[in-house]
């Protein structure tokens, strides 16, 4: 997996950011997609200087958040929503 680039929902989180520790420690680099709602910015702090490694803090279901992390290879989802109803209220929009 050396040089692939993954994005991340949810790395933030307790799985996430364990997710995030073995990916980068493969030699990926990695694109964390978190809105911070459970996931904490201690469990990713020692990945911020390096240069394999981007954080965009945004909400998954915003759709302009595809354009950010354009050229990801993978994708590994462990966001979680506080609400499942939520979701179907306010979906994905164009």
């Amino acid at each position: 997996m050396r040089g692939l680039r993954v994005l991340v929902t949810g790395g933030a989180g307790f799985i996430g950011s364990h997710l995030v520790d073995r990916l980068m420690n493969e030699g990926c680099e990695v694109v964390v997609l978190d809105n911070f709602f459970s996931g904490k910015i201690g469990n990713i702090k020692h990945h911020l200087d390096s240069g394999k490694f981007r954080l965009i803090k945004r909400d998954v279901r915003n759709s302009e958040v595809a354009k950010e992390a354009v050229g990801c290879g993978c994708c590994f989802s462990s966001s979680r929503h506080r609400e499942r109803a939520t979701i179907c209220r306010e979906p994905i929009t164009r």
